[in-house]
């Protein structure tokens, strides 16, 4: 278990985030002051597309399509996320990873979102005046990296395959669209 000082509390304001970049080679770590004053943590990196959290906005989710909690109506709940930047536009209304257990959100019904998508979280707490982050992960190493199919990676294994005599998944029909 290994405590990185992060900052002093009061460097922190309330709805803001602090990149965190941890010795050795522990992934990056983006930390959280949310909007009533508590810390959370999480991995820094979106697991679909490797955007930095820390350059996403922090945002109550309301209601949402996939990856909420019921609340107390049965109404299935974003409840306080961070947005990944580099899907703000995309899964209809944006990629969100909760706080604080960094399941994925959507707001919207999209085929291209799948609970899968989840980013560690990491133990945060106040001591002496100072912020730090706990750079082992809560839930151990439950955020895996999902494949990203764009056309020009199925363009350069058609090349290869074409190279090297064997059809690419695309020209035997078995391809992403």
């Amino acid at each position: 278990m290994v405590w990185q000082d992060v900052c002093a509390v009061g460097d922190m304001a309330a709805n803001s985030k602090k990149y965190v970049n941890p010795a050795g080679d522990a992934p990056a770590i983006c930390v959280i002051r949310a909007p009533d004053g508590n810390f959370f943590a999480v991995s820094d990196s979106c697991p679909h597309g490797k955007g930095q959290l820390h350059v996403g906005d922090i945002e109550e989710v309301g209601a949402c399509a996939g990856g909420g909690k019921p609340d107390s109506s049965g109404n299935i709940r974003g409840g306080l996320c961070i947005r990944c930047p580099r899907h703000d536009k995309k899964f209809a209304g944006g990629l969100f990873f909760r706080l604080e257990d960094g399941s994925s959100v959507v707001k919207g019904s999209t085929p291209h979102w799948t609970p899968d998508y989840k980013v560690n979280t990491f133990s945060v707490k106040e001591e002496g005046g100072r912020v730090l982050v706990n750079t082992d992960p809560v839930q151990g190493a439950v955020a895996k990296r999902m494949p990203v199919f764009s056309k020009a990676k199925r363009n350069v294994s058609a090349i290869l395959g074409g190279l090297c005599g064997s059809p690419s998944p695309s020209q035997k029909g078995g391809g992403q669209p």
